[in-house]
């Protein structure tokens, strides 16, 4: 695993032992040992994958960057449009402070 924290330096890694974590164990009904679990940020619950294979696990990162790595940028086209179309009406202006 440091291995691949080193390659993948913008994901997070971590791992525990099962038998001193049951609570997790329990929360996300792991029955297999070794389970990964993958938390996304748009989604609830993190998605399990059991006793996975060195190459099925780089497989697995390597498609979970493309796709952020996409999302983030498509994400950013999106934010500079929103920027780009106020920017370019007839009067805009950003205030600084609270409401009050």
């Amino acid at each position: 695993m440091q291995e691949m924290a080193k390659v993948y330096n913008k994901i997070k890694f971590t791992w525990c032992n099962s038998d001193d974590a049951s609570e997790l164990v329990d929360k996300f009904d792991v029955n297999q040992v070794p389970t990964i679990a993958l938390f996304h940020p748009h989604k609830l619950q993190p998605e399990l994958i059991e006793n996975p294979s060195p190459e099925r696990l780089s497989q697995i990162v390597d498609d979970q960057q493309e796709f952020y790595t996409k999302w983030f940028e498509d994400e950013k086209k999106k934010a500079f449009m929103e920027i780009d179309g106020m920017v370019k009406s007839p009067f805009f202006m950003f205030i600084k402070g609270t409401p009050e």
